[in-house]
């Protein structure tokens, strides 16, 4: 019994160190994004220095998916600026010590998308409420699906969640 509870203070000391880098991240991530233009080549490259800077290492290529891609965009050789003014930016990054991963993710925007915005925000959080034992799995999916058409908004059909390994 000692070692499980060994192993879980260790578990949560490394996620709580992963979690504070991971907070300093956004903190520069949005001093990067102050004045709401910058190259997402620069933007992903500034992020991962940022990690091992704090000594964690990124757990996978940084994330910055722009309008219309949902998730999981690596820049790579193709350059972008982006204009929070005119694109939702959506950045997801991970990190880990030691094979401890922590994975985040926020969305950007200064412009005309606060609207749909707002309402993701509600369909999300009102979705969580149902997450719950003995609730079937697809609820909170119905739920933000029902919140999103009041609004003449549709849900993506295909994405999913994934495993960290």
């Amino acid at each position: 019994m000692e070692e499980i509870e060994g192993y879980f203070e260790e578990y949560k000391k490394r996620y709580n160190k992963l979690k504070e880098i991971s907070e300093e991240v956004w903190k520069y991530v949005e001093d990067l994004l102050k004045d709401g233009k910058i190259s997402i080549l620069k933007l992903a490259n500034e992020i991962e220095n940022k990690i091992i800077q704090l000594g964690a290492k990124p757990a996978f290529p940084v994330n910055i998916s722009i309008n219309n891609i949902a998730a999981h965009f690596t820049p790579e050789f193709e350059d972008f600026e982006i204009d929070l003014e005119k694109h939702v930016v959506k950045i997801d990054f991970g990190i880990h010590i030691d094979g401890y991963i922590f994975d985040t993710a926020r969305t950007y925007h200064t412009g005309k998308y606060s609207e749909i915005l707002e309402v993701t925000k509600k369909a999300f959080e009102e979705s969580l409420k149902e997450i719950k034992a003995g609730n079937k799995i697809n609820l909170p999916g119905k739920v933000a699906e029902e919140i999103a058409s009041q609004f003449n908004l549709k849900t993506i059909k295909n994405l999913g969640g994934h495993g960290l390994g």
